[in-house]
């Protein structure tokens, strides 16, 4: 018997480990930061569509429905392929809406203000033609003379996420009494 032996080298390379991470949660309006690392090339998938080959992209946070898994897929320099997942959460902004008392008055004339939302609020500021800043879910501005006034109620929801709204309230001057008597002629 004739026999030979051939010896082969195997190498296994290992997976390269990336993290994937993220600032969520943002609100709309606001930007997310995809995060990656662990590899030589970086390509970041997830809802809508979305693509980026960037390792660390800065996103527009444009509509809640940006909310979800991101996958990011890493390469080392052999090609070798791996990959890691982060969850996003972006919040709607609130969207508020002031009910008042009167929407015209005649002055002077006290006016309740109050605020609501399609989501629960945290905080509530209002003003009124840019002065008088009072704090609470609702207010009352007395007005002493006639003019247009701009209600202003700036809104922080649970989420931290901010918007504002304005309400307008037209007030009239009080009508001024004539009183001319004149005495009376009799008929003859």
């Amino acid at each position: 018997g004739c026999s030979n032996t051939s010896n082969t080298v195997v190498v296994i390379n290992p997976l390269p480990s990336p993290t994937a991470s993220n600032n969520s949660p943002v609100c709309v309006g606001g930007v997310f930061s995809l995060i990656g690392n662990g590899g030589l090339s970086y390509l970041w998938s997830g809802p809508n569509g979305f693509f980026s080959s960037t390792q660390s992209p800065s996103v527009a946070a444009q509509a809640p429905t940006q909310s979800g898994n991101y996958t990011l897929t890493v390469a080392d320099n052999i090609g070798c392929t791996n990959t890691a997942v982060t969850s996003v959460i972006v919040n709607a902004f609130p969207i508020p809406n002031i009910i008042s008392s009167n929407k015209t008055a005649c002055a002077p004339h006290c006016v309740t203000f109050t605020v609501g939302s399609t989501t629960v609020l945290q905080t509530t500021s209002w003003s009124y033609n840019g002065g008088n800043v009072n704090n609470g879910p609702n207010t009352q501005y007395c007005f002493d003379a006639s003019g247009i006034y701009t209600v202003t109620a700036d809104v922080v929801d649970v989420n931290n996420c901010k918007n504002s709204t304005t309400y307008t309230v037209e007030v009239y001057p009080n009508p001024v009494a004539d009183f001319n008597f004149s005495p009376l002629k009799p008929i003859i």
